[in-house]
């Protein structure tokens, strides 16, 4: 099993459309490649226009990533295109995301033997978020 990730992307000026494309095929790309699992992967857009997205890294792929070049590659679009916040920026989050590492990527272990403390999604959280796509 890999690390489920969930980073945020803000468009830099009139990158809105460019960023989208990139998040459509990051993790196709990362799936090509064997990088990331067939876990569903999601993205989301929230009020300010930032996209949230979640995808599961394949065991071991992250540090082979940062040496990949179509990886290297890809990542250098997203950083002509966007920035990565932190999610505790979102409105949506009020401000409580803890345990972000560096770059404001969210990442939990889905090792088995991990265990997670479970949050249930208000109806009004849910509500602040414009959109919700299956990648």
């Amino acid at each position: 099993m890999g690390d489920l990730v969930i980073v945020a992307y803000r468009p830099k000026a009139g990158q809105e459309d460019a960023l989208l494309q990139a998040v459509r095929d990051h993790v196709p790309t990362l799936r090509r490649i064997g990088f990331a699992t067939d876990r569903p992967a999601q993205a989301m857009r929230a009020k300010d226009g930032t996209i949230v997205e979640t995808f599961e890294w394949a065991e071991g792929a992250v540090a082979e990533a940062h040496g990949h070049p179509d990886v290297l590659a890809m990542w250098g679009r997203f950083g002509e295109v966007c920035d990565i916040v932190p999610l505790r920026e979102l409105a949506e989050t009020g401000g409580h995301v803890r345990d972000v590492r560096a770059g404001g990527v969210v990442v939990f272990s889905s090792h088995p033997s991990t265990s997670f403390p479970r949050r249930r999604e208000s109806t009004e959280t849910a509500a602040r978020t414009n959109q919700v796509w299956n990648m």
